[in-house]
């Protein structure tokens, strides 16, 4: 595991974000902490911008670890597993899981401002990941985040050899 994203360090800004998980070629974890202590993430396989369309496999989750732990696997082959934009402006710009365009599972908007969860979608297992405020759109204030990349030293090199690539280092 190796940090490709934190807040605390990186800067809180979704460019930072974006440079820090962009071209990485192997599965990487999202946690979320939000303001009341509550601890939920997803996992996705595919880190470019999509320029406002999903991504992504059936290998792709969601998770809650506090105050309950959650797992919410992929049901089905619809596609729209994970979403990242911050360059289309005529699509939500941010990071999201799930559901559809402008009703995602878990969404984090490219502020960090609008985050919200789902209680259900068509893309991944019923389950709470977070404590439900009786509505269906449950938002939420993040405290913190951070994104760990899982494919080890190779996936690394070839994330900066990409990444050279397109800025033409």
């Amino acid at each position: 595991w190796m940090p490709l994203y934190r807040d605390w360090c990186d800067g809180r800004s979704f460019n930072a974000l974006l440079k820090g998980t962009l071209f990485y070629e192997a599965p990487a974890v999202v946690l979320l902490q939000t303001q009341q202590g509550h601890v939920l993430g997803g996992l996705s396989t595919v880190w470019t911008d999509n320029n406002g369309k999903y991504a992504g496999s059936t290998e792709c989750w969601l998770f809650a670890l506090q105050p309950a732990f959650t797992v919410c696997k992929s049901t089905s082959s619809s596609g729209n597993y994970a979403y990242l934009n911050s360059r289309n402006k005529y699509a939500p710009r941010g990071l999201g899981f799930g559901g559809q365009e402008g009703f995602f599972r878990l969404w984090i908007d490219a502020d960090f401002e609008e985050c919200y969860v789902l209680e259900s979608d068509a893309t991944y297992a019923p389950g709470l990941l977070h404590p439900s405020s009786g509505s269906l759109q449950i938002p939420f204030q993040l405290a913190a985040i951070e994104v760990w990349g899982c494919g080890g030293l190779e996936a690394a090199k070839l994330q900066k050899a990409h990444r050279e690539r397109v800025e033409g280092v």
